[in-house]
Formats: structure tokens, sequence, C-alpha cells
């Protein structure tokens, strides 16, 4: 830590007071060519310091007195799910959940979901993460039925992004290039656009420019982003700061989630012009 503080005060050394700087964050590494993301303002008897990496969280005050009062960056990576209890779901889960959100039961299955434990009366659906290689990063979990949470537990780092990790049905008469890429916020939707595109969830409904990087090297240069009704504006903020990036790049208005609709509209949905 002291190796980190040495460097905040050294950049802060020529900065005058209220002055504000972005240098490259001595936490997470963050190195050229990436821009910085460590925001360094110099305050009268201070420095205050902040790292808006989201894998990152490195902040603190670094006072002027031998009193220095610092908060250590949050960690990388949050405790696996590989130790916890699984098992297989029955076929009888499998169906109910094939049944709800009108995705296949094979497919269901080659998504390789377990069950894991539950911290409520509700089954917990334990989800593998895969990036763009079809390596598995970490798990997440979501409770059938009721109002639990998901929770990401993330082993190595990567964007946070899951890619399904196949086109899984090609019988729809919605014609999209193979370089199309549909964003949606969670697993299940991804899975159920993986019928049109490859599906990729944000898990949650925000995107940076290491996840916008990560899609234009796996050769996704045309974005549908299909997020639920309630996070209309975050699609559009996401199409108007990083649009430009893309072929192409268009925000589809759902009247409700991707995986609780009908797959006859979404392709009526995703077939229409641009938005």
């Amino acid at each position: 830590m002291s190796n980190q503080i040495d460097y905040i005060k050294l950049e802060a050394l020529s900065m005058a007071v209220g002055e504000n700087r972005s240098v490259h964050c001595c936490f997470c590494d963050n190195t050229p060519p990436y821009p910085p993301t460590l925001s360094i303002t110099r305050q009268e008897g201070s420095i205050v310091y902040h790292c808006f990496r989201a894998s990152c969280g490195g902040k603190g005050v670094i006072g002027s007195t031998a009193h220095e009062t610092i908060k250590q960056p949050k960690p990388k990576f949050s405790p696996t799910w590989y130790d916890k209890p699984t098992r297989n779901p029955t076929r009888q889960e499998l169906l109910s959940m094939s049944f709800k959100y009108s995705i296949g039961d094979k497919i269901l299955e080659r998504q390789g979901w377990k069950i894991g434990e539950s911290y409520s009366a509700d089954i917990t659906w334990v989800f593998p993460l895969f990036d763009k290689n079809g390596t598995c990063y970490g798990h997440t979990t979501k409770a059938y039925g009721g109002n639990f949470k998901a929770l990401h537990y993330i082993t190595k780092q990567r964007p946070l992004l899951h890619y399904t990790q196949m086109r899984l049905n090609q019988d729809t008469p919605l014609a999209l290039p193979h370089s199309t890429a549909i964003l949606t916020e969670d697993v299940i939707s991804a899975v159920k656009m993986g019928r049109y595109a490859r599906g990729v969830a944000l898990l949650g409904t925000n995107i940076n420019e290491e996840g916008v990087r990560d899609l234009l090297s796996a050769g996704y240069n045309n974005v549908i982003i299909a997020l639920d009704p309630d996070a209309s504006e975050k699609a559009f903020a996401i199409k108007k700061k990083f649009g430009l990036f893309f072929r192409t790049c268009r925000v589809v208005l759902l009247p409700a989630d991707p995986k609780d609709m009908e797959p006859i509209e979404l392709e009526r949905i995703l077939g229409e012009e641009d938005t």
C-alpha cells in the first residue's frame, strides 16, 4: 500500500489546490494503452483519490499530517461457489424452468445449470458464467419463484459478461448477421435470445469500455441492446456512449423482460427497424 500512496503523492506534487487529474491506477495495474482511471484531486491539506474501474474500487484520502485515512481497495474477486453443495436439477425442476420461460429443456441441459444452496424456501439455480472463449470464470445465482437477488461469484478477472455457448436454434425466420450479439441483463434472457444471435448477459444494466473491447475482439460488431423495460434509459445511454464503436447498434424496447416474452413476440420486435 505504501508504494501506491507514494505514487499518488508524487503525482499530486505539481498540482494546485482544487486541481483534478486522471492517471493510470496503481491499485489495479491499469496501464497504457488503456485510458487513465484513477482520479486525483488536490485539496487544502489533503489528496483525494478514486479509481473508477468497477473491478478495482481503490479510493481514499491522504492527509497532510501524520494521520492518514485510507480506504483499502475492495478485493478483485468474490468468494467462489465451487465449494458449496450443488446437484443436477430433477426432470421436474428442469421442465418447470423450461415451461416458465419457453426455453427447450434440451437447451437448458446444455447450459450446465445446477441447483444449489437456498437462502429462502425457493429453489436456487446456479448458472455458470462463460467468457467469449467458452471458459467458465464464475457463477451467478437466482432463486426460482422468489425475489432473491442474484449473487455473482467471480473466480477470474474478466469483463463481467456472460456469453451463451452457441447459437441455440437456427430454425427462425429472423435473419441476423452471425456477427450480432444481443445484450440482455440476465443469463436466462441471454439464453432465450440465443435463438436469434449470440446472447450476452451484462449481469446488470451497464457495460464499460473493457466490455466493449471484449465484444469487438470476439467479432461482434453488430449489437442489439435488449434490456428490461425499466432500464430503457440505460439502454439508450449505452448506445449513446458506445454505439459508434460498432458497425450497427440499436435499442429494442420490450414490453416485458426478455425471458418472460413469447418467442413470436420477440421475433417481431427484433425484426423491426432501428430504434
